[in-house]
């Protein structure tokens, strides 16, 4: 059964939060918010905008959308805040400790939403699913050219995703998980400790990876090495957890074999808060070694 938790708190007014993470997306922007706006629903909801002190444009256009709806509220630091020592995008976890409402839906500035139903069906999922933390579509990826369908089917388990395609329970205190787990697909393994994570296969979500996104600015050997080192850290959680997604089956092997890396626990180990999960990994490669 879902574990509910004491800091568990409710808004009497929205049900819903829509948290929106936007830096430099002028480009993108207007399409990301008309793509919540259209959402038809029997609830109501808000839209929190988080914006990092753009400075193309982007404010401006958050400026004109916050005036002509009123459920719009923005989050913007007097400078930029960035990325901290841990990983931390910190305006994004400023406005996540914020949201009080029951249900939390995650969209970036450069992304949206394909269906107008996509918050209606899935706040109904939850609610007639009460053993779920979470419930996830499937979604496009468009990349350079290419826009191909990415459907992240799963058994017994859960399995990594965009946060775009999500919605949660509100239920989660961040603050007591590693920081590696907080972003991106790694709070799907945070679900995980709290409940079953539903699938609907259906496409909701249109992920967009471009030359000035965050990731595709990595060099393909720094996204080859974060990958890696995220898995890594992802299985020692949990191991610790004693949860097993069927998306780490199959690097298992590769996690073994980097493991035994001097170069790559040196720098798994320099963020203090992953030494626990990679003595945990460390333990179960010597118990196979036996």
């Amino acid at each position: 059964m879902l574990k509910q938790q004491d800091f568990y708190k409710t808004n009497d007014k929205f049900k819903l939060t829509v948290l929106l993470v936007v830096y430099n997306m002028q480009e993108f922007l207007k399409e990301s918010l008309d793509s919540i706006i259209m959402q038809k629903v029997n609830f109501p909801y808000q839209l929190l905008i988080a914006d990092d002190h753009s400075t193309d444009g982007s404010f401006e256009i958050i400026q004109e959308y916050a005036k002509k709806y009123p459920f719009i509220k923005v989050q913007r630091p007097n400078k930029n805040l960035g990325i901290d020592e841990n990983g931390t995008v910190i305006n994004y976890d400023i406005a996540l400790k914020n949201i009080d409402t029951q249900y939390i839906a995650l969209l970036e500035g450069d992304d949206y939403w394909v269906d107008e139903n996509k918050l209606q069906e899935q706040y109904d999922f939850l609610e007639k699913n009460q053993d779920c933390i979470a419930v996830y579509d499937s979604h496009y990826w468009h990349t350079k050219d290419k826009v191909r369908q990415h459907e992240n089917i799963i058994t017994d388990n859960s399995h990594w995703s965009q946060t775009g395609s999500t919605l949660y329970r509100n239920v989660i205190n961040f603050d007591q998980y590693p920081v590696f787990l907080r972003d991106d697909g790694g709070i799907y393994f945070i679900f995980l400790v709290y409940g079953k994570v539903g699938y609907r296969d259906k496409i909701t979500h249109f992920y967009r990876e471009h030359a000035t996104g965050a990731w595709s600015s990595l060099s393909k050997e720094q996204q080859a090495l974060l990958n890696a080192d995220g898995a890594t850290l992802a299985f020692g959680f949990c191991l610790a957890h004693n949860i097993n997604p069927k998306f780490l089956d199959g690097r298992k092997e590769k996690i073994i074999r980097d493991m035994k890396k001097p170069d790559r626990i040196q720098r798994l180990t320099k963020d203090k808060d992953n030494i626990p999960y990679i003595n945990i990994v460390k333990e179960y490669i010597a118990k196979l070694d036996k």
